[in-house]
Formats: structure tokens, sequence, C-alpha cells
């Protein structure tokens, strides 16, 4: 009932977000593969497409929701892919060196920062703002990441500063 209230055109919303995504797609994965050195392991990640503003998703189910209501979804698909890129490369290891379920989240969060220092021109001008609490933590990747543009002495910094404020 509340997309037919809204006046929603799913099928439509769809296919704009597909089309403005495949716009976009080979130039940010050939980035982003760059930035952490992997080529994505899994063949395909599914998305969905969700009324709810709260974007999730399942790293190891392989998909995400996006906002169809949103105006610029590839944010949201970006934003949500470095969330498994980030998990692909540094998550068993940061499990292995202690760091809480909750300082992970606080590095995987800020790490979007990078959408706004190195994918701004697939932005439309929009800036990944991230959370509230996290302000501190995407200065200071922003402050290392364009002195040495090293994605895993990025994060061993972002544990350094996650342990001592712990």
């Amino acid at each position: 009932s509340y997309i037919k209230e809204n006046n929603i055109d799913v099928e439509k919303r769809t296919k704009e977000i597909g089309a403005n995504w495949l716009a976009i797609e080979d130039k940010f994965i050939k980035k982003v593969e760059e930035i952490f050195g992997i080529k994505y392991p899994k063949e395909t990640i599914e998305v969905f497409s969700t009324t709810n503003g709260r974007c999730t998703y399942n790293i190891e189910g392989g998909y995400f929701f996006v906002d169809i209501q949103r105006g610029n979804t590839n944010i949201t698909i970006m934003h949500e892919l470095l969330h498994f890129y980030t998990w692909q490369v540094f998550y068993k290891e940061l499990e292995r060196k202690g760091l809480s379920k909750l300082r992970y989240n606080d590095i995987k969060e800020s790490l979007t920062e990078l959408l706004n220092l190195e994918f701004s021109d697939l932005m439309s001008g929009v800036e990944d703002k991230g959370y509230d609490q996290h302000q501190d933590m995407r200065k200071r990747i922003k402050e290392i990441w364009l002195k040495n543009k090293d994605i895993k002495a990025l994060v061993n910094s972002l544990i350094i500063c996650a342990t001592q404020s712990a």
C-alpha cells in the first residue's frame, strides 16, 4: 500500500537505478580493486530495492538493499560495496588482532570517507558524510590518505587509534 500511496513505479525506478550504476560500474570497480589490491571473489552481488531509508547488507550472503526513493543511488551502491571490500581484505585480520566488532564497525563505516577522496567524480556532487560518531576518524583517514594512498597502512593506523581509544 505504501508503494501505491506514494506513486512509486518500482519497475521503472529499478531500471533507472540499474542504468545509472552501469554508467559508472567499470570505473568504480577498477579503482576500488586497485585500492584494495584484490578482485572481489564473489562473482555476483545482488542488490534489492527497498523503500526503507536504511540500506542493510549481508556480506556473506552477497547482497544489499538500495532505497528506490533516494536520488543518487550510486552513492549507496558504492558505499555498500566499499564495506564488502573492507570486509574481504581486513575483517579476519582485524578479528585475529582482537579488535571488537564495534571497533571494526567504526573503521568500516569511517573508510567510506574514501568515496569522497577517490570517487568524487562518480558522485554527482554529493558527499558521503558518514555518521556523527565517526567524524574524527574520517578526518584522520583523510589526512593519512592524502599523504600516503596505502590502504593497509591506513587501516593499521586506524587499528592503533581504535585500540588506544577503547
